[in-house]
């Protein structure tokens, strides 16, 4: 069976801000410039986190779950749940789905509506874009998919199902009217009722630790251990390798999409790094530590050069100078050195100078042939300049 995980990491869905949790706080920051907006203190440590356009969503160790205004954090409600909650999703209108060990609860403006009799769930999911449908999977590795409508008495109506080999660890709906589920190191592609499915990535048994995906869809994040994050371009016919961050001093606590394709990536101390994978020069920047909290620093790596739009651009504009080339691998920048276009004639000028030097070389050690060994040796460079020429103009065409 798979591990729950839990994520304490989320963004508006208007993407003005990040939430991230460390241990009993709750700490919002600006998607813009990573400033701090506020923060609030839960009585106990913090499991999960969630947010939509108005509200921000915590679960605690207390079996309570809080809600806040996403913006100025000021209106806060809580509710005890019968049992200790493990995980939740909560949709675009605010409804919430909460599983703990035996029940699953679904609450509306912060009041359970429904409890259902249901162990070993392990995810849940909400459509984004409308509400009304619930995905539901377990750690045997079974997806439901019901229907939730006011106008049928709050209840679920099975919409669909479908069974795969490993526990479900995690369900996002994907904005481009299908789900992403992960279940054993194997990253699915859902229809919404659950009728085809599609494996889009296999990540051969590596623990993928968390998962988030942009709002346009074309790009999807996963945390692979507990330093490593991958990126991966959707959209095309065959997915490509993909763009990888690594962190050597902090571990992951968890990814989310702002508006188009800005990730957050937060780290285990309650602060982390903002991308913008939109253009073509990244632009990134880290969060600033709220009022009283310590400045803490970090190393992190990463090559973007599958994900990124047309990077090779954004690549030789940054390699000019070697303080701002972050975007290349030091194997990448001489990369784009040996291979960069230089005219035909600097062939055969460069096998002329060979030619020179030889001949000097060549004249010291035969006294009295100096033009002899002149003409040989010119005549070697400017053989050897030709092929280089030659072998350049076809490598052009």
């Amino acid at each position: 069976m798979g591990e729950i995980q839990q994520n304490r990491v989320a963004c508006s869905a208007n993407g003005r801000v990040m939430v991230i949790s460390h241990l009993q706080e709750i700490l919002i920051y600006s998607a813009i410039d990573g400033s701090p907006i506020w923060r609030q203190q839960c009585q106990t440590e913090i499991k999960s986190v969630s947010a939509n356009a108005g509200f921000v969503y915590a679960l605690d160790n207390s079996k309570q779950i809080h809600r806040w205004e996403a913006l100025k954090g000021e209106i806060h409600e809580s509710l005890s749940l019968p049992e200790q909650p493990l995980g939740m999703a909560v949709s675009a209108e605010g409804d919430c789905a909460v599983f703990s060990p035996n029940h699953l609860f679904l609450l509306r403006d912060l009041k359970i509506v429904q409890s259902i009799d249901r162990s070993s769930i392990s995810a849940v999911g909400w459509v984004d874009d409308a509400g009304d449908i619930l995905a539901i999977g377990d750690q045997t590795g079974q997806l439901w998919f019901f229907e939730w409508r006011m106008d049928s008495g709050m209840n679920l109506h099975p919409a669909g199902y479908l069974k795969l080999n490993c526990s479900v660890e995690y369900i996002h709906w994907d904005h481009c009217q299908s789900w992403v589920v992960v279940a054993g190191g194997e990253i699915w592609q859902i229809s919404r009722n659950g009728q085809k499915s599609n494996k889009i990535i296999d990540m051969f048994q590596q623990p993928i630790h968390h998962l988030a995906i942009s709002v346009d869809g074309n790009h999807l994040a996963v945390a692979v251990g507990q330093q490593t994050v991958l990126v991966f371009r959707l959209g095309k016919a065959q997915i490509g390798n993909p763009g990888q961050f690594d962190y050597q001093d902090r571990t992951i606590a968890g990814l989310g999409f702002g508006l188009d394709a800005t990730l957050f990536i937060g780290l285990d101390t309650g602060d982390g790094n903002i991308f913008d994978l939109s253009t073509s020069e990244l632009t990134f920047i880290r969060t600033d530590p709220h009022p009283g909290r310590p400045l803490t620093l970090w190393t992190l790596s990463f090559d973007l050069l599958n994900v990124l739009p047309n990077p090779e651009v954004s690549y030789d504009r940054k390699s000019k100078n070697p303080l701002t080339a972050y975007l290349a691998t030091r194997e990448e920048i001489s990369r784009q050195v040996s291979t960069k276009k230089y005219p035909a004639w600097i062939g055969p000028i460069l096998g002329m100078i060979a030619g020179l030097v030889f001949g000097a070389r060549l004249a010291k050690d035969l006294p009295g042939n100096e033009v002899l060994a002149f003409a040989v040796a010119i005549g070697i460079g400017g053989f050897a300049g030709s092929i280089v020429m030659l072998l350049d103009l076809m490598k052009r065409k």
